[in-house]
């Protein structure tokens, strides 16, 4: 249904992988010219399953199980990435 979030799911995905350019208006209840709250946050989690040998070598510390949960975020009050 139109206005469920698909194209949010791409932006947030095109953004932890390709590190794709954000900013306030893409933290959830921005108005455009609008002030954020202190400690506004945009937070990103993806989670790989059933890796190889080969992923966990590619994943190197990230991937020492089965599984492997990376996070990227984003802080608003210094426009600075953390992984």
């Amino acid at each position: 249904a139109n206005g469920s979030g698909k194209s949010s799911v791409l932006y947030a995905l095109d953004w932890f992988f390709n590190g794709t350019p954000i900013s306030e208006i893409d933290v959830h209840g921005c108005k455009e010219g609008g002030v954020l709250e202190p400690g506004a946050t945009v937070e990103v989690s993806v989670t790989f399953t059933d890796l190889t040998a080969k992923d966990r070598e590619r994943l190197e510390q990230y991937g020492r199980g089965d599984r492997a949960e990376i996070r990227r975020t984003w802080y608003a009050d210094t426009k600075q990435t953390k992984v």
